[in-house]
């Protein structure tokens, strides 16, 4: 890569948006895309993803997205000929106070409406299919069949396979210093390896999208807040395929993993992080310590009654890293008025793997001019109006969106 490097479309950043959204360009014909990534593809939040992906959902919008995630996971593995690391298990999502059971209702009509099989289950028949719950003190239980996780890493090779395929390039190890501007339009990016000139830059830097906005003097409307989860033993007790389980009144989920469940419980304050002063490479953070362990204790009461013998698992890992949230829990997609060029694909409020199909798919709408598969304006990165994103009042509001999330659907 050198000054004279140019390319029609610049995508700064190679996890599971950037590798989408680089499919999506390029299977609709775009060939000249470049993902230009520092470390190696999918080696940041990506890979330290829970993988869920789940359609039951209230919003319209959100709920299209994961089903084009969907969509585009039997794409791939058509057109690849390999799994990509899809795991069908379904999903059980427990109700236990009123307003959580009218959401339940909700999401049933909509799922029911796009056409995805689901329906309410009781107490016994949700310990059947997942033996270690116990359901009884939900007021509705909504199974939905076609649900499960993912391998997120695998999913995001997948993703980056197919787009090379199709003619897109990756170019790892190489850090994007600066954006290149003229007048009111980007017209490229500055590497360490020299200048790239473009037509389209697009920003799906993760949890270091901010700085790069900033380079245009925007204020990125999302903090880093971290994001974890523990991992016990494998147990002979538990099966290795069930259904993943979603318990928003306990603020929890689980899912099978080799063996174990990995269970994910919401801090009731997050820690959040300044984007400006993250490392180039998340491995380098130290993001878990030992006080972690006193949060799943202090939930313990709550999950014992939906999880009566939480007390023999053995717990063996704590995993975290980080999410991106805006303060409302909506993503960010989208241009910034006055500025030519330049596209935000951020704020993915911890759920980046389940939407990043729908995600790659609305930022190729707005780059080929086509009309857009879901409504745009409810997402645009200047909503928020004037800010300071690195301000402390404004990212105790993200880590409270991050707090709220379980309850959120």
């Amino acid at each position: 890569m050198d000054n004279g490097t140019n390319a029609d479309i610049v995508v700064i950043g190679g996890g599971i948006l950037g590798a989408s959204i680089a499919w999506h360009l390029a299977r609709a014909g775009v060939r000249d895309v470049l993902v230009v990534e520092r470390n190696a593809v999918g080696s940041g939040a990506t890979s330290r993803s829970a993988g869920l992906v789940s359609r039951g959902r209230t919003d319209p919008d959100i709920f299209a997205m994961v089903g084009r995630t969907a969509a585009a996971i039997a794409d791939l593995e058509s057109s690849l000929g390999e799994p990509v690391g899809f795991h069908r298990t379904g999903s059980l999502r427990l109700a236990e106070a009123p307003e959580t059971a009218e959401g339940l209702q909700r999401m049933h009509a909509l799922l029911t409406a796009g056409g995805v099989a689901a329906h309410f289950i009781d107490a016994e028949k949700a310990h059947d299919v997942v033996p270690w719950l116990d359901a009884r003190r939900a007021r509705s239980i909504l199974h939905v069949p076609d649900d499960g996780y993912v391998d997120a890493y695998m999913l995001t090779a997948a993703y980056a396979r197919a787009a090379r395929a199709a003619g897109a390039t990756f170019q790892t190890g190489v850090a994007v210093t600066g954006l290149v501007r003229d007048g009111d339009r980007v017209v490229g990016v500055e590497t360490d390896r020299g200048r790239v000139g473009c037509r389209w830059t697009i920003d799906a830097a993760g949890a270091w999208a901010g700085p790069v906005a900033g380079w245009l003097g925007l204020s990125l409307g999302a903090t880093p807040v971290r994001s974890h989860y523990w991992i016990t033993a494998p147990d002979p007790r538990l099966p290795r395929d069930h259904p993943v389980v979603s318990l928003p009144d306990a603020r929890a989920y689980l899912r099978p993993e080799v063996g174990g469940l990995l269970m994910g419980v919401q801090e009731p304050t997050s820690h959040t992080f300044d984007a400006r002063r993250l490392p180039a490479d998340v491995a380098e953070m130290s993001l878990t310590g030992d006080d972690d362990w006193d949060l799943l204790i202090a939930h313990a009461a709550t999950l014992k009654g939906y999880i009566p013998g939480l007390d023999d698992f053995a717990f063996a890992h704590h995993i975290a890293g980080l999410a991106t949230y805006t303060p409302d829990g909506r993503f960010l997609i989208g241009p910034y008025p006055g500025i030519d060029g330049f596209l935000v694909a951020a704020g993915c409020c911890g759920t980046g793997v389940s939407v990043s199909g729908g995600i790659g798919l609305a930022v190729a709408d707005i780059v080929l001019g086509r009309e857009a598969s879901v409504e745009l304006e409810r997402f645009r990165p200047d909503r928020f109006g004037p800010f300071d994103p690195y301000a402390a009042a404004f990212m105790a509001q993200c880590a409270a969106a991050r707090g709220n999330k379980g309850r959120r659907a």
